[in-house]
Parts: structure tokens; sequence; C-alpha cells
């Protein structure tokens, strides 16, 4: 096969919806992240240094793998690293929630979360990529764009107003469902 020769798929609404979910909450836990750095800096004692040092970590972490996470998904298939990452982010998430300090913060909201989100933002676009040609494939991407957008809209101001009202652990539950959502649509 040549490599510019594309093997066709399909893809029905629910995994549509999953995958768009997906990009929805990475953009999410990223931008939550800047309205509630006041809360942690305070109740973990740290500053906005290290706070802005661990979401420019994760960006990196996930970027650096990108490669890696490809030839995973080429030797295991896509579906299953899609799935080990969700499960992994997940995992992440729950204990960044969960940090007592900002050392366990930047290890599992940067390290681990960031090296799962990689097969979680290059599995929808490479689907999309797949499963559509021409406008319909133009429509799919504005789409994921919208749910990212979306995903960073909600962070700054859903996640904003639960860390006022709750606390800032608690502004993680939102993509925590949206992450048993998606688990549910892929079937």
């Amino acid at each position: 096969m040549k490599p510019t020769d594309r093997v066709a798929i399909s893809l029905d609404r629910k995994s549509f919806w999953a995958l768009g979910l997906t990009l929805y909450m990475v953009a999410y836990n990223v931008s939550v992240m800047p309205p509630i750095m006041p809360k942690i800096v305070r109740e973990l004692d740290s500053t906005m240094g290290y706070i802005q040092g661990a979401l420019v970590l994760f960006s990196l972490v996930t970027a650096s793998f990108s490669p890696t996470a490809e030839n995973l998904c080429r030797f295991y298939g896509r579906k299953r690293v899609f799935i080990a990452g969700l499960i992994t982010y997940g995992i992440g998430m729950t204990l960044t929630a969960l940090s007592r300090d900002m050392g366990s913060l930047v290890v599992f909201f940067s390290l681990l979360t960031g090296l799962a989100a990689t097969p979680l933002i290059s599995t929808p676009w490479a689907m999309t990529d797949l499963a559509f040609d021409g406008e319909a494939q133009e429509k799919a991407s504005l789409a994921m764009i919208l749910f990212s957008t979306l995903g960073g809209i909600s962070g700054i101001m859903l996640g904003g107003l639960i860390a006022s009202n709750l606390g800032w652990r608690w502004s993680f539950l939102p993509s925590l469902l949206v992450l048993l959502a998606v688990l549910l649509l892929r079937r």
C-alpha cells in the first residue's frame, strides 16, 4: 500500500460523539487549571509558577509521546490503545483531584494524565480523517474543533464556578462524568 492510499472506515453517530466528547474532556481538564490555580496554591501551599509548570509539562508529555502512541496503535490496535488511554486518564484525573501536595499533583496531572491524553487527542483526528472525505471531512473536523473549544470554555467557566462553590477538587468531576459517557458510547 502506498503512503497516499487510505483505508476507509465507517463511523457511526455514537462513535463520533464519543470521539468528540473525548476532545471536549481533554480540553476541559487543561482549561480548568487556570481558574482554580488560586485555590490550589492556597490549599497545597504552592505558587502559581508550579501550576503553570504543570500545565506546560502536561503539553510537553502529550506532544512527546505522540509518535509512541501511533506506534502502539499500529501494534495493538487503535481501539485498545484508546481504551487504555481513557482508563489511565480517568485514574490520573481522580488522583489529581485527590493530590495532597504539589509534587503528587504534577506527577498525576502532568505525567500520568499527559501520557494518557496522547491517544485521546490523536485518535479522534485520525478516525475523522479515515472515515470522511471531502466536504464531510471538513464538517467532521469543524465538529471536532467545536468539541475542543466548548471543552475549553466549559473548563474555564464551569470549573471556576464549581471551584468557587464546592472546592477545586470537585472541578474535575464534569470531565470524569464525560469520561464515563465516552466509555458507554464507545460500545
